[in-house]
């Protein structure tokens, strides 16, 4: 498949506790999307800018182990015209379980922490580092926010 610079083509991998008769399990859960890349953003329009929507996405759910549970995402990638190599970009929350999978059903694919978890670390770091509520961790916190979006503002 040829390489189509103005689509971005999307995966992303999570997981949560649900009550089962057989005790709390693991659902996983994983989303395909594409859809044409959108214009990229300042920091300051991040939050509230419009992105294209997706022409082509398929969510899968199931109670399964990662094992199992990865063996149809190469199926949906084709289906989906997402495909391999370096174009498709997997989106997790840092799981090694997550790259994992995704490196054997998607090879060659751009893994990527997702926004949320990384805000969400940056945020307790500069906490830890400069103490909670002060202005120089919220200083801090802003300027690495700023590096983080301008690092790939789509």
């Amino acid at each position: 498949m040829a390489v189509d610079r103005e689509t971005l083509r999307r995966h992303c991998t999570a997981a949560g506790k649900v009550n089962t008769t057989g005790g709390w399990r693991d659902l996983k859960v994983v989303g395909f999307a594409r859809r044409l890349c959108g214009p990229a953003a300042t920091p300051g329009e991040w939050a509230t800018r419009s992105l294209p929507r997706p022409n082509a996405r398929v969510v899968l759910a199931d109670v399964e182990g990662i094992d199992t549970f990865r063996l149809a995402w190469r199926g949906w990638a084709d289906r989906l015209g997402i495909g391999s190599g370096p174009t498709p970009t997997v989106l997790g929350d840092g799981a090694e379980w997550i790259w994992n999978a995704a490196a054997a059903q998607i090879p060659g694919c751009r893994q990527v922490v997702d926004v949320y978890h990384v805000l969400e670390h940056l945020s307790g770091a500069t906490k830890r580092l400069y103490g909670d509520g002060t202005d120089a961790a919220q200083i801090r916190y802003e300027a690495a926010r700023q590096a983080m979006v301008e690092g790939d503002g789509r």
